[in-house]
């Protein structure tokens, strides 16, 4: 099925199909994964304590589920559960008639919220690596997870740490349109239940062994992966003839790391077993070994051993940056494989107490039963923030693509001119013009807000069949066809929602370098002040120069760019 085919059978979905107050939609890592959180929520809301709910959730394909998926569907399987391929006309239908969508990254780039829908964001850990517009090299992506946030009718973060860092990262601080809850993440409550874990260790024969879980990141962005194989395999031979015999090392790899390694080979070493969550297994551990994974701070709530093997710690966090320096944190730290095993030879030596109550505060055995039942019955279990809201006149500011031009000297400095001011300003961007030259958006500074345009094969919005035949319409001679016009401002309204979702704009300035897809949106926003400025090259576009008549015609003001912007 084409792209342009699933959009409007989604658009007819969310116009004629009913929204269902039994079916719950579940998308974890774009539909890699049923990651932590999202596999303790799934299991409560299959617990029957809510009804008998539809779970739908998100997978790449049918022949290769997630080791999550497999453990929910043989616990519970006589559940409604339905999986729905990515991209896959069932996956609309299911984006559309959800009550209840929960992600723990991001929804579909083409969803559109229906009202009464309840989004829920939980996304997947306290970060230490830098996230959101403060990596730049992500800047191409960032915008549609922050959409997920904006979108979101809870936002649940597990300390104050990763709320005020989620918020400064992605720009957020006026833009959340739901609540945020503090309370413990769904997947940490299985570290408070020490006869779960003490059992399981009697049924894996554990009881006089020391375990050590070994999870470290996933360097694959760094080097090929043929060379983490080799490094990983080398390390886990030396280290599997250095243990004792009371050492059990249990590893949770990449699976292109972990599908390449004969783990029959070692003595004292072994993969996480297949048959128990990773959060599940990783509470009946005595240790934790891991480098720079937000794992450290939920397996912070045993007050068990943390040991961080960073030997590659200057090369790694180099790229990136931390919020923190990693060096502030309690836990044992080692750069070598020899020191490691010193480590692990003895007990815990640190006081991490004031970092348990900094990324702890709200962990507790029952924050999966808190969360849903907050979204479902609307309890007070989890603490409750409530966003602030932006002052003074909001205007969508869009500066092209960045490049190095007389243009972008222009807008950067009209920018340096209204920085300060009581208005607020987001400065739109098209996603793919950063993907190769992300550092570019560094133009703009944290003072303003950031919004991508995303785009799909340089399409703005969801295409649909209606919509590709009549935009073909829309220009007939030297202006614009009524008729069509008509039709494609409802069109442009709806996507300019999609797209900014939760912006109450009063004013839209373009610059020179806005393509025409962007002028067609612009200019059929439901926006009541808008100012366009043009150059000469753009007038010569006779696509262009209808759309500008069009807009004087409706009383917009289309200026000619030039220095006079810097007093406005």
């Amino acid at each position: 099925m084409s792209h342009t085919f699933r959009m409007s059978y989604y658009e007819y979905a969310r116009k004629h199909y009913r929204l269902r107050e039994d079916a719950v939609f579940i998308d974890s890592h774009a539909s890699s994964d049923l990651g932590g959180n999202m596999y303790y929520i799934a299991r409560q809301i299959l617990s029957g304590r809510y009804g008998r709910f539809q779970l739908y959730i998100s997978v790449k394909d049918l022949e290769n589920l997630p080791q999550n998926l497999q453990l929910l569907q043989r616990e519970l399987p006589s559940a409604r559960i339905k999986l729905v391929v990515q991209e896959s006309a069932a996956k609309y239908y299911a984006l559309a008639v959800s009550k209840y969508l929960f992600t723990d990254v991001q929804l579909s780039m083409f969803y559109v919220k229906r009202p009464g829908q309840v989004i829920v964001q939980t996304w997947h850990g306290t970060p230490l690596k830098k996230l959101g517009y403060s990596y730049v090299e992500d800047v191409a992506f960032t915008g549609g997870q922050k959409k997920s946030f904006i979108m979101a009718d809870y936002n649940l973060f597990p300390n104050e740490y990763t709320m005020e860092h989620m918020i400064e990262s992605y720009r957020l601080s006026d833009d959340l349109t739901g609540m945020i809850l503090l309370n413990g993440y769904p997947r940490n409550a299985v570290f408070f239940d020490t006869a779960a874990a003490g059992r399981l260790r009697t049924q894996m024969e554990l009881v006089n062994k020391r375990v050590y879980a070994y999870m470290p990141t996933w360097r694959g962005a760094l080097s090929r992966s043929s060379n983490a194989v080799r490094e990983q395999a080398a390390f886990l031979k030396e280290l599997d003839r250095k243990l004792a015999e009371d050492q059990v090392f249990y590893v949770k790899l990449h699976r292109l790391v972990s599908q390449e390694i004969d783990f029959s080979e070692f003595k004292q070493i072994r993969q996480f077993p297949q048959d128990r969550e990773t959060y599940e297994f990783l509470a009946a551990a005595d240790c934790l070994i891991t480098d720079y994974s937000s794992v450290m701070f939920d397996f912070l709530c045993t007050r068990k051993k943390i040991i961080l093997y960073t030997y590659d710690r200057e090369q790694y966090l180099k790229r990136q940056g931390t919020y923190i320096d990693i060096a502030e944190l309690p836990f044992s730290q080692v750069d070598d494989l020899d020191g490691l095993i010193e480590e692990m030879a003895v007990t815990k030596q640190y006081d991490d107490s004031d970092a348990y109550n900094r990324f702890c505060p709200y962990d507790n055995e029952a924050a999966a039963q808190q969360l849903c039942d907050k979204v479902i019955w609307g309890s007070d279990a989890c603490r409750e923030v409530i966003p602030q809201q932006s002052k003074g006149r909001n205007t969508l500011l869009y500066g092209g693509n960045l490049h190095a031009n007389i243009n972008t000297q222009r807008f950067v400095h009209y920018l340096d001119q209204i920085q300060g001011t009581e208005d607020s300003y987001c400065v739109a961007y098209k996603n793919t013009d950063y993907f190769k030259y992300p550092i570019r958006l560094q133009a703009v500074v944290d003072a303003f807000d950031l919004q991508s345009v995303e785009c799909f094969r340089g399409i703005i919005g969801n295409e649909t069949l209606w919509r590709r035949r009549r935009q073909e319409k829309l220009f007939k001679a030297d202006a614009l066809n009524e008729r069509v016009l008509r039709r494609l401002k409802k069109y442009y309204a709806s996507v300019f929602e999609q797209q900014f979702y939760g912006n109450q704009f009063d004013r839209i300035i373009s610059f020179p370098g806005t393509p025409l897809d962007l002028m067609e949106l612009f200019l059929f926003a439901d926006v009541r002040e808008k100012i366009f400025y043009v150059d000469t090259k753009m007038m010569e576009d006779p696509r262009c120069a209808a759309l500008m008549k069009y807009a004087e015609e409706q009383n917009y003001s289309v200026r000619e760019c030039g220095d006079d912007i810097f007093f406005m």
